[in-house]
């Protein structure tokens, strides 16, 4: 069975008057950022930044409203700070220069 990982960014939400949740973004391939969401299928739903493990299945993607929502139905796996430490040290070699 193929799983797919994909990359979320979770933040708090805290309306007034009411009870605080987060909200959810899903990165695409091409880093563009898509709300996500977790159904109560899913029974997992992090709490920070984190890449979750998907089966084939495991999601779809809503097209009913003016942008795209990704529901996510069931998670495998939950890997937490999976930050790309490559990418991260390019963007601080293009800044600061390379470490000697």
């Amino acid at each position: 069975m193929n799983a797919r990982s994909i990359k979320i960014k979770a933040h708090l939400v805290e309306p007034k008057g009411k009870p605080s949740f987060y909200g959810y973004k899903a990165v695409l391939a091409d880093g563009t950022l898509i709300d996500a969401r977790f159904t109560k299928a899913s029974k997992t739903m992090p709490d920070k930044d984190c890449v979750v493990s998907v089966p084939e299945g495991g999601c779809n993607v809503s097209y009913a409203k003016e942008y795209p929502v990704l529901y996510i139905n069931q998670v495998t796996e939950v890997i937490e700070n999976a930050v790309d430490k490559e990418k991260r040290e390019k963007d601080l070699d293009n800044l600061f220069g390379k470490a000697e």
